[in-house]
């Protein structure tokens, strides 16, 4: 009898946590009306627009490039807008954001494209046939593509035009790691764990400290820079000041154990944590508090 009593608490507590862990979420149907998301069925494969991003009201912008536009949805689930964009952009693309400078990068066959905020082509710049980014960071004053292979020093580009100003980074043991810059112009690297193995004399990066291997997510403008270290269940994300100095480490549990395999972007913005879910025929948007 105990033992039910215990096991019967263990699932409400169980339960209460994980209402807690999500602060909302909303259901975004996929299909081919206005106010849904279009997969692409070619080829006999069916593609799902992986990512989105989330806007300073709290908005949802999806590229659902196979209508060729971005959908704008709120927290209810409506459509708010719907932004056209230049043909030919494919819904199978590799990297979507919309930056502090309020346009939206996207990369797609081998081509960078920089929107403006109507979803109107700024600029493009076709790489190689075959170059597929490792990583893409859109930074407060420039544009950072990672390629693939050996050499992952950063090709940078100003956001005022499509030719590349430079590589950023550093090489150690004939390999190139990615530097970015945050908005006071500080270096970071793109992954928490090549941070000691830049050079003692730099400022930023080479100060801090982790036992866990973490992507960057964000850098706000007080250069409090925020990574996520993932696991089977759930992600961690970790937070350190501008002198290095950890502030923050939360877990970030995925929906459930069922669903943990269709989890795929993360976004952090508004002092929130947001991810997206997959499933058959729609998918959900959470947003997790940081506080």
């Amino acid at each position: 009898m105990k033992q039910k009593i215990f096991v019967t608490l263990f699932i409400i507590a169980a339960c209460y946590l994980y209402s807690q862990e999500i602060h909302r979420q909303v259901t975004i149907p996929f299909g081919s009306a206005e106010n849904q998301i279009t997969i692409d069925q070619g080829g006999g494969e069916h593609w799902k627009p992986l990512f989105f991003d989330i806007d300073a009201q709290g908005r949802i912008h999806i590229p659902d490039f196979y209508k060729s536009r971005i959908a704008v949805f709120d927290f209810k689930g409506k459509l708010q807008t719907s932004k056209p964009c230049p043909e030919g952009i494919s819904s199978r693309m590799n990297f979507f954001a919309l930056s502090s400078k309020n346009v939206y990068i996207t990369f797609s066959d081998y081509t960078l494209y920089n929107l403006n905020a109507l979803g109107k082509l700024n600029w493009k710049h076709q790489l190689g046939i075959g170059f597929i980014p490792a990583s893409l960071y859109p930074g407060d004053q420039a544009i950072y593509l990672v390629p693939s292979g050996q050499d992952q020093r950063a090709i940078v580009y100003d956001f005022a035009s499509n030719t590349p100003i430079g590589r950023m980074g550093f090489m150690k043991e004939g390999s190139g790691v990615a530097i970015v810059q945050s908005p006071s112009g500080k270096p970071y690297t793109l992954e928490l764990s090549s941070m000691s193995r830049l050079p003692d004399n730099s400022i930023g990066p080479a100060q801090f400290q982790s036992e866990k291997k973490a992507h960057l997510l964000f850098i706000d403008t007080s250069d409090s820079s925020y990574w996520k270290a993932a696991a089977d269940h759930y992600e961690t994300l970790l937070v350190y000041d501008a002198d290095g100095k950890k502030i923050r480490e939360k877990n970030i549990s995925y929906m459930n154990s069922e669903t943990s395999g269709n989890a795929f972007w993360t976004v952090c913005r508004n002092n929130h944590l947001y991810k997206n879910y997959f499933f058959d025929d729609h998918m959900i948007v959470a947003e997790y508090s940081l506080e």
